[in-house]
């Protein structure tokens, strides 16, 4: 699979594959909003069927980006989508010369955390307490901050 560009046409698409990935999932409207903002990429990988397996969520800042959403289809999980995703998120960076690339994740969530290290993240810091439980009654948790540095600095000449 290769990863396509996601656009406001796809945005009901990529909600829905939201839902079966989260709780917390966006909206349709989350997702045009995206689509039609200059400083952000969505991109996913898609089933030779044309079925939206994984996506992903770039937000673009002066100097860095912000990895605001990676998932992967619970079938699909394990295939190394969720890589190929960070692959592409490093190189956009690169030829946007972007110095870092930022994102949060739930502390209890090992598979994620492991993925973002192999891929050279280093946790910064930590949010205490910032998800609401992912089960009744149970406790919030805390969101650990994590980057990858890209570069030390780009010359603006």
């Amino acid at each position: 699979m290769m990863p396509v560009a996601l656009g406001p046409a796809q945005a009901a698409t990529m909600a829905a594959l939201d839902r079966r990935i989260r709780e917390d999932a966006w909206s349709a409207t989350v997702y045009q909003t995206l689509a039609s903002r200059p400083q952000t990429e969505l991109w996913g990988m898609e089933h030779e069927s044309g079925e939206l397996v994984a996506m992903m969520v770039l937000a673009f800042g002066p100097w860095d980006a912000e990895l605001e959403l990676i998932g992967v289809a619970t079938e699909w999980q394990g295939r190394g989508l969720g890589g190929q995703l960070l692959t592409l998120a490093r190189q956009r960076l690169q030829q946007s010369r972007r110095e870092r690339l930022l994102l949060e994740v739930r502390s209890n969530n090992r598979t994620a955390r492991m993925l973002y290290e192999r891929h050279g993240f280093r946790v910064d810091g930590c949010r205490r307490a910032y998800y609401e439980p992912s089960v009744p009654g149970g406790r919030r948790e805390d969101a650990l901050l994590m980057s990858l540095t890209l570069a030390a600095s780009y010359s603006l000449l």
